[in-house]
């Protein structure tokens, strides 16, 4: 997440920078993929590290699918390049989320400024390359929004809902192959609000307090921008309802279209 950056993020992918972009080519609507198993394939940062168990048991579960992850805590798009084009050339992708929040931490990201015009051209640029890369290999993408940080909603900074956007419009302008998924909002508040608690779902544990009376679940991290209801930055050794409801709403899509 962007809050981190003070982090210092010890052996990270190294990876070449993205220099192509999507080009206005027309996409064939496609139907789902007949063959099973179906390969889905998840690149993310250290959200998809918190949220990773719960995106691929339901979906395993199903007897249907197989998930595949390369995630990584601080990384970028562009820091998955070679991956993507092994697993374009030679894993024959039905389904490739692409979950990135907002990092500039690795090499490949040096020397862009986070929040200036540069930035969201470069992330802009980079995530088009990787979906018209899955696009061209005959996979479905689907580009994942993250949610606000409290950093984010305390100082106004409204870094993540500008993402969102540009992962709308990426969507926006390649129907066929394309799509965008809102999944912050399944840890936010009404009105894409900033908070620490929700009420707790009949299909979760629920382990945290009382808020206003009603039984609730933590859904964010002591940093206020990761899941794990204790401070951890890689996997949640416990259970997390902020996991939990991010994994939920990047596989509900994926549920849905293929009918799982």
């Amino acid at each position: 997440m962007r809050v981190l950056r003070r982090i210092v993020i010890v052996g990270l992918v190294a990876a070449a920078t993205v220099t192509g972009v999507l080009v206005g080519t027309a996409v064939i609507n496609r139907a789902p993929a007949a063959r099973a198993p179906m390969r889905v394939v998840l690149f993310g940062d250290s959200l998809s590290v918190q949220a990773l168990p719960y995106f691929r048991a339901p979906l395993e579960a199903t007897g249907k699918v197989t998930v595949a992850a390369h995630v990584y805590g601080g990384t970028a798009p562009c820091d998955w390049v070679d991956e993507a084009r092994q697993v374009a050339a030679t894993g024959r992708p039905d389904v490739v989320v692409l979950q990135f929040s907002g990092n500039a931490l690795t090499p490949c990201m040096r020397g862009v400024v986070d929040d200036t015009a540069a930035y969201w051209a470069r992330y802009r640029a980079d995530t088009e390359a990787l979906a018209a890369l899955f696009v061209g290999a005959g996979a479905d993408v689907y580009l994942v929004g993250g949610p606000v940080s409290y950093g984010q909603a305390r100082s106004g900074d409204r870094s993540a809902e500008i993402l969102a956007a540009l992962y709308a419009s990426l969507a926006a302008a390649q129907p066929g192959g394309v799509r965008y998924v809102g999944a912050g909002a399944a840890v936010e508040g009404p009105g894409g609000v900033f908070t620490w608690t929700l009420p707790c779902l009949a299909s979760e544990p629920c382990t945290g307090p009382m808020v206003g009376g009603v039984p609730s679940n933590i859904v964010r991290s002591p940093d206020g921008a990761h899941f794990c209801p204790i401070a951890v930055t890689g996997s949640c050794p416990v259970y997390s309802s902020g996991a939990f409801r991010y994994a939920s709403a990047m596989a509900s899509p994926i549920e849905r279209r293929y009918h799982l």
